[in-house]
């Protein structure tokens, strides 16, 4: 029986990370991906750079031509990304109502981009457009 306490303890500390990234908020994920993203090297950040575009690129897009109207509302929205170690997107949050920004949401959560250095990495696409 003595080993039923550690095993209790040993659950409770193992648990616990997952639980909090369970429970993350859209800004608790913001400050992460904003820390994340200000830790990267100048390489690492080129590869993030160059994947988004290419990645956030073709979600627009996409999205562009799904409806006729998704357009019509161009309020700044943006997207936090969650990623595994192989970039793979595995959650996202989203601030921002418009019809693009749900469909840019979705898009995102099939998608991978640049391989992070490590994980899990949050990232994000902070949208606007101006006249």
């Amino acid at each position: 029986m003595r080993t039923a306490p550690f095993a209790l303890f040993a659950l409770m500390v193992f648990a616990t990370p997952a639980l909090s990234a369970v429970g993350l908020d859209y800004t608790a994920a913001r400050a992460l991906a904003e820390k994340n993203e200000s830790a990267l090297n100048p390489e690492q950040t080129q590869a993030l750079i160059l994947s988004q575009g290419d990645v956030g690129g073709r979600a627009l897009a996409d999205c562009r031509l799904e409806s006729g109207g998704i357009l019509a509302d161009l309020s700044p929205f943006t997207v936090v990304l969650e990623l595994d170690a192989t970039g793979k997107v595995v959650r996202t949050w989203r601030e921002g109502e418009s019809p693009i920004a749900t469909c840019f949401e979705k898009a995102m959560q099939s998608q991978s981009l640049a391989v992070p250095p490590q994980a899990p990495f949050y990232t994000y696409f902070a949208m606007s457009w101006e006249d």
